[in-house]
């Protein structure tokens, strides 16, 4: 009995880290349902309404949501952004749609493409921002903290 209920919290641990793989979206931000007012120029995002309403702690007043202020990283094609949950998405017809800012979407694709298909995406502690950017950033900071160049002035020949 025992193994079994290990087996099943370490299988519960597994689910909640996986990649949701849903259709991305864009919108102009305002006052969300989390109570917090945005513009398409913040890294934000409205998750949807399937999502949103039944999140662990989810209450009545969606202010006091836990998944707002929440952070996903969203990857689509090889590009990644970091955004915070701020709305809920009423039009978004899968639970794991997104409905995002103009300026994270554009990390993506460009706007003309109107809908994402088959972006993964998962929680995150990261930033909002484009991730790839900063990732390597990071990578070349440790790079080039590795492999610094010396220059080594020798002392004057004696004649």
């Amino acid at each position: 009995m025992l193994f079994f209920a290990s087996a099943l919290l370490a299988l519960s641990s597994l689910v909640s880290v996986r990649a949701l793989t849903g259709e991305v979206t864009f919108y102009t931000p305002g006052l969300g349902a989390c109570g917090i007012s945005n513009t398409e120029n913040d890294f934000v995002a409205a998750i949807s309404h399937f999502t949103f309403d039944t999140f662990p702690g989810a209450t009545p007043n969606p202010n006091l949501n836990p998944i707002c202020g929440r952070n996903l990283r969203a990857t689509y094609q090889g590009k990644s952004v970091v955004v915070k949950v701020v709305d809920k998405c009423p039009g978004c017809g899968g639970a794991n749609d997104v409905d995002m800012s103009p300026i994270a979407f554009r990390v993506l694709a460009p706007e003309a493409v109107g809908r994402l298909f088959g972006v993964e995406w998962d929680w995150t502690d990261s930033a909002p921002g484009p991730a790839r950017k900063r990732e390597e950033s990071a990578r070349s900071n440790v790079i080039n903290n590795t492999h610094r160049m010396v220059r080594v002035r020798s002392a004057p020949h004696a004649a």
